[in-house]
């Protein structure tokens, strides 16, 4: 089994591996960034590999430790942390009544028990539509303090949300993690970062070309367990449909009467889960854990 280490002490991208299912320990790294790469991709993925080779020379194996980093790129510029108040003001000024990019490097150090390594770096970019913007809501939105520790000086998530008016691209990867493109290259790599154990790239290539749900092996299923299935994909689509925080919140509520209910009918499922925990209760419990964790994103931008 191996170790799931974040060498990051961001507090989005904590909660982003929460949401994916992952069990990881955090380890910041201190190595001083010194940049080679002036191209917002290139710069990302950079100081992404240099924080995860850091951390990785400090453990031993297996262990996969993963590095990221975020800019924002406008006008040929490149938008990093501000450095104080008047700089966040500045960023803000830039970006409003434009378009932007996002810029998130990852890179995977996987560290086998033999102390053998590979490395899996990548990046994603997402364009980001800012409406006009007067003096005094620029000032107002920089008095929050939120813009100080995010590049861009901005946080989609938060204070920030109604001056967004379009994205194109990951919403995660704003936030910090390409939680899907993470996902897929660790599998890629055949690592399942949720088990942290390994998996079998070609099972899971032949049944995504087969058009099936990649998490749930839906052909083996007799008819009462088609059933119960439907019903939690039904749930986890009223769960993204919803428009606004109550709906979620009943949303939610309606996932563990459906838990409560399943959990006295012994029905067991076939999942890509840890070996002991193929049960239909731990599905619904992670998808619980996933939901709370992304509503806490959304629910400032909802209410």
């Amino acid at each position: 089994m191996y170790r799931i280490i974040l060498a990051s002490g961001s507090p989005r991208r904590k909660e982003l591996l929460s949401l994916m299912g992952v069990t990881y320990e955090v380890m910041v790294s201190q190595k001083e960034e010194k940049l080679q790469d002036v191209e917002p991709s290139g710069l990302v993925m950079e100081l992404a590999k240099m924080k995860a080779c850091d951390i990785a020379q400090q453990i031993e194996g297996p262990a996969v430790i993963i590095g990221a980093d975020t800019v924002v790129a406008c006008k040929n510029k490149v938008l990093g942390k501000p450095k104080d108040t008047e700089d966040a003001r500045q960023m803000i000024t830039m970006l409003a009544g434009n378009s932007h990019e996002v810029y998130t490097g990852v890179t995977m150090v996987i560290k086998e028990a033999d102390q053998t390594e590979r490395m899996v770096t990548f990046y994603e970019a997402t364009k980001v539509y800012v409406t006009p913007m007067s003096e005094e809501e620029i000032r107002a939105y920089v008095a929050t303090g939120e813009p100080m520790d995010k590049a861009g000086s901005y946080a989609i998530q938060g204070v920030f949300a109604p001056y967004i008016s379009k994205i194109e691209g990951d919403y995660y990867n704003i936030v910090g993690f390409p939680i899907s493109h993470l996902y897929h290259a660790a599998k890629e790599a055949g690592i399942d970062l949720r088990t942290g154990m390994r998996c079998s790239t070609g099972e899971f290539a032949d049944r995504v070309e087969a058009g099936m749900d990649a998490k749930t092996k839906v052909e083996t299923y007799p008819k009462a367990e088609d059933e119960v299935v439907e019903k939690l994909d039904e749930d986890l689509e009223a769960f993204l449909d919803a428009e606004t925080y109550m709906e979620k919140i009943k949303v939610l509520e309606r996932i563990r009467r459906n838990l409560n209910e399943y959990r006295m009918s012994s029905i067991e499922i076939s999942l890509d889960l840890p070996v002991g925990e193929n049960d239909l209760e731990r599905r619904y419990q992670i998808v619980i854990d996933n939901l709370e964790t992304r509503m806490r994103f959304e629910c400032g931008r909802l209410r």
